[in-house]
């Protein structure tokens, strides 16, 4: 009677499974073994024995013996993770989808590395990790799973939606509940949910679905209906993935081509047809982060199309995009002027014709009442007589609908046929594409051709249809000409006003869009600059660089973090010798104090001589180095170099200034190369020691600027004295 048994006993197994250690949480929970220990298995069947206590740590199931580790990176549950959801212990990389195969606690391995660009999507319902982009928004005619959105999309899950010019993307159809969407290279497929082969010969990994835990990055050996089989792994390399290799339909759709899919060759060529940022490419391929590169092919070399304004290569699930800012259109359609900023200097009243989003707006027509914004195309408030006047032909020619005011009601695309003056429009045709004003009869053209004649268009003007270079510059002899290209812009196109024609931009621009020294080095090659120069970017976006400086032959311009303005000095720690030099001549890896003077010495070691004071900045000039009052006006009268007030006052340096103490300082002249500024301690110090007016002067670069030994270590293995 003690042991009443009920119907749900059962039989557990609770014997070794094979010899080693084993974790106690593989043993069924009835078994009541230890929790978190480690036991020993002497053999298949063998009572576990010996529990071993994992103080510090979990028990990690591995493919060998089981182990208590101490750096805690173990899975969080059996689902696929991102690698930044991982513990800090495992050292994951953030965009990278980890999988747990032998479930929760156990070593998490890679399943697939997100492209350059692309980032690490948690998914919570169904629990799941997805490479994807932190945006809405999808430009272009691709097609693309859901789950390359975020959730807060609200997008319907398991569907395949198609990208649009104006980057909202519209559902195409949804997978069935047997069913998963995979994106590859040339679009989106739904695909059986069984983990077997959809069709034969070889396929990537990333046309199973993900639950499969299938490693997108190699090439298996396919017959339609069984298991995958590993042929190869692509290592750093992408596969290339097609939608005849993801789909059970493949043999009827595709005359039964065997899938092909492949490693690619080169991580630097395209890896699908779209436009793309350089910053989706590896680093190796030294592609400009903020270019837009068109890729017309599989396999072809990216092409340079547009430089974007600093961290304005705008990563998205179809074409990536530059950001024109608040005054570049939203999506592809009739805008009106009101929509955009004020600053924009548009007309609020007036319609704008928006070739895609981030096109810049260009005129279409005037409303004669008020522009109205809608969902989807603004569009001329229709108030107005119909049977006004305005609404009447004044000639037999054909003419266009966007002739009349809109409360004519009228089709702007549409050719209305006229039969004298005082007559209404009649027989309207619907143009295709546009409908083109001339002198004479107006007529319907497709969308590629001009709608207005014009010296110079920006490619991107026209609709992506049309298969136009964004940054290149083509004539538009007369409305409903062929735009023949004049002229590719090597940093990309900028639109004119409505009066004139479209430019190229100034290749010269500064790397950053704040107020910054850089060095020349920094610059683009089409500046010319000096690599060891200091230059000014005033900060704003394709701002210009104006030069602030040189440095000495043999002192380099060094710019060590983003953060930091760039300053003449040298890579390494050694200063040798008497002279007095301030800390920033030096790498930060020297560990010197901030904003201080020091002393060289015969050894090479620094001897600290004066921290300057919060409101002061340290200076180095022709005799030393001095604390200087942390203002832009004059310490002394007498003439004065640049180089003798604070950075912060951006004056060049290579100029030779008249002062008067407590005023600013006025040019006299600049000191031509190879001279420069030779700048003394007297002209930077108001205090009583140096009485003596600043008579800083240019000199020849070529002779010595002070009596005395000057030693400073440019090289490990060579001096200069």
């Amino acid at each position: 009677s003690v042991f009443k048994a009920t119907a749900d006993d059962k039989c557990v197994e609770c014997t070794c499974g094979d010899k080693g250690i084993v974790c106690t949480s593989t043993f069924p929970p009835e078994c009541n073994l230890p929790a978190n220990s480690t036991m020993e298995c002497s053999g298949s069947g063998a009572k576990p024995t010996n529990p071993q206590k994992c103080e510090n740590g979990n028990c990690v199931v591995s493919n060998g013996d089981d182990r208590c580790s101490n750096d805690k990176c173990t899975c969080p549950g059996d689902s696929p993770v991102c690698g930044a959801d991982l513990p800090k212990e495992c050292n994951a990389k953030n965009n990278t989808i980890y999988h747990c195969p032998r479930g929760k606690d156990t070593e998490p391995e890679v399943l697939s590395e997100c492209e350059p660009g692309i980032i690490c999507i948690k998914k919570d319902d169904p629990v799941d990790a997805i490479c994807g982009v932190d945006n809405c928004e999808c430009i272009g005619y691709h097609e693309v799973c859901s789950t390359a959105f975020p959730d807060s999309c609200g997008y319907d899950k398991n569907s395949i939606y198609e990208c649009t010019p104006s980057g909202k993307p519209e559902k195409k159809s949804d997978c069935h509940d047997d069913e998963s969407c995979v994106t590859v290279s040339d679009g989106a497929a739904c695909t059986k949910n069984d983990c077997k082969c959809p069709t034969d010969g070889d396929v990537c990994g990333d046309v199973f679905p993900h639950h499969c835990r299938i490693p997108s990055g190699d090439i298996y050996s396919c017959v339609k209906g069984e298991r995958p089989k590993l042929k190869e792994d692509c290592g750093t390399s992408d596969c290339i993935a097609t939608k005849d290799s993801s789909m059970a339909t493949a043999v009827d759709v595709f005359q039964g081509a065997t899938a092909k899919d492949k490693c690619a060759e080169d991580p630097c060529k395209c890896q699908e047809m779209k436009l793309a940022c350089g910053s989706t490419f590896p680093e190796e391929c030294k592609l400009s982060k903020d270019t837009l590169y068109e890729c017309s092919a599989v396999g072809e070399t990216p092409q340079e199309i547009e430089k974007c304004d600093v961290d304005k290569c705008i990563i998205s699930a179809g074409d990536n995009r530059c950001d024109g800012g608040s005054c570049a259109c939203k999506d592809g359609d009739l805008t009106c002027g009101s929509a955009f900023p004020t600053e924009c200097n548009l007309d609020p009243n007036t319609l704008y014709y928006c070739a895609r989003a981030g096109s810049k707006p260009t005129f279409a027509m005037i409303c004669p009442i008020k522009c109205i914004e809608k969902e989807g195309r603004d569009e001329c408030s229709p108030e107005g007589n119909p049977d006004a006047k305005e609404c009447q032909c004044k000639d037999n020619y054909d003419i266009c609908g966007s002739v009349f005011p809109i409360y004519c009601k009228l089709e702007l695309d549409t050719l209305y046929k006229c039969s004298g003056n005082g007559t209404r429009p009649s027989d309207p045709e619907p143009c295709t594409g546009l409908c083109l004003v001339h002198e004479g009869n107006d007529g319907c053209s497709n969308l590629c051709v001009c709608r207005e004649a014009k010296e110079s268009v920006c490619g991107k003007n026209f609709d992506m249809s049309c298969g136009l270079d964004d940054g290149t510059l083509y004539e538009c002899a007369s409305p409903g000409a062929t735009p023949k290209p004049i002229e590719k812009c090597k940093a990309g196109c900028d639109e004119g006003g409505v009066d004139s024609g479209d430019v190229c931009r100034d290749p010269c621009v500064c790397p950053t869009s704040g107020e910054m020294r850089v060095c020349g080095s920094e610059l683009p090659a089409e500046c010319k600059a000096d690599k060891n120069a200091i230059y000014l970017c005033p900060g704003g976006e394709r701002s210009k660089p104006s030069l602030i400086g040189h440095c000495m032959p043999g002192v380099e311009c060094v710019r060590e973090r983003a953060s930091d303005d760039a300053s003449c000095g040298t890579h390494n720690c050694d200063c040798v010798g008497n002279h007095e030099v301030c800390s920033n001549f030096f790498p930060v890896k020297c560990g010197l104090e901030p904003n201080t003077v020091y002393k060289c010495t015969a050894n090479g070691k620094h001897e600290k001589v004066a921290s300057c004071h919060t409101e002061e900045t340290c200076i180095t000039v022709s005799d030393g180095s001095i604390c200087r009052i942390d203002d832009c006006k004059c310490l002394t009268d007498g003439p004065t170099c640049g180089e003798a007030f604070p950075a912060k006052c951006n004056i060049p340096t290579e100029a030779l200034y008249d002062c008067k103490k407590g005023e600013d300082p006025v040019l006299q002249s600049t000191c031509e190369q190879p001279g420069r500024c030779s700048a003394s301690k007297s002209s930077v110090s108001a205090a009583a020691v140096f009485k003596a007016t600043a008579n800083d002067k240019c000199v020849d670069g070529c002779t010595c600027e002070a009596k005395e030994t000057v030693s400073f270590s440019i090289d490990p293995n060579a001096r200069m004295v």
